[in-house]
């Protein structure tokens, strides 16, 4: 136990960085993010929770490969990271398609309710979103390079990962909540078609740019 804690404090500098910039990613309005927020202020808390909880399964995904080191052997494989960007492109602009529809509709889902969005739904367009995207690769990648000291310490790479997980799901579940309160959802249901019209363009803009970069 002396030993592991003595390794933590001297990385303690690479693993503060790597939180920090853990940190400001998933701040970030990306498609997650916004489809989160989406999601909560239509159709209430459980859902944004469900669809969180799906984002987030795939998070953990990518960081237990991340901490085996595969996520930043696929970043090297151009054909993993090019299926990544084909199946990311395509899905987002799924997305994009299904909220630009829900602003061409006059009548939308009433604000807080759960139809036509069974849990398994939710929770799979989650973690579908988060698995296709090669943004969560890099950033996770990123985390394991930040943190490594010339050591190369497992006990510091478990206890950044924890750490860096720990983060990403307050951040993320945090969103889910604020955007469901009460009043986010009567902002949602006087403002639905803008909010849907602009979900969709920016689910179609990252799609775009995913599929041509």
């Amino acid at each position: 136990m002396h030993l592991f804690w003595t390794e933590i404090t001297a990385a303690w500098p690479h693993i503060l960085l790597a939180w920090s910039a853990l940190f400001l990613l998933a701040i970030a309005p990306g498609p997650s993010v916004m489809a989160i927020m989406g999601i909560s202020m239509q159709h209430g808390r459980r859902a944004g929770m469900i669809f969180t909880a799906g984002c987030m399964s795939g998070a953990t995904t990518w960081a237990i490969l991340a901490g085996l080191g595969l996520s930043i052997w696929l970043t090297s494989y151009a054909n993993g990271v090019t299926a990544l960007k084909l199946f990311g492109g395509l899905y987002l602009l799924w997305m994009g398609y299904k909220s630009a529809k829900s602003a061409l509709t006059a009548e939308g889902t009433q604000a807080g309710s759960d139809q036509g969005y069974p849990a398994k739904t939710l929770y799979s367009r989650g973690l579908a979103l988060h698995l296709t995207n090669p943004k969560a690769i890099l950033g996770w990648a990123s985390v394991i390079t930040l943190s490594q000291s010339d050591s190369g310490s497992t006990s510091v790479l478990v206890f950044t990962l924890l750490g860096s997980l720990l983060i990403t799901f307050l951040v993320h579940f945090s969103y889910a909540a604020l955007f469901a309160s009460k009043a986010a959802m009567r902002s949602y249901a006087k403002a639905r078609r803008p909010i849907e019209a602009t979900l969709g363009l920016v689910f179609g803009f990252a799609g775009i740019r995913l599929l041509t970069s």
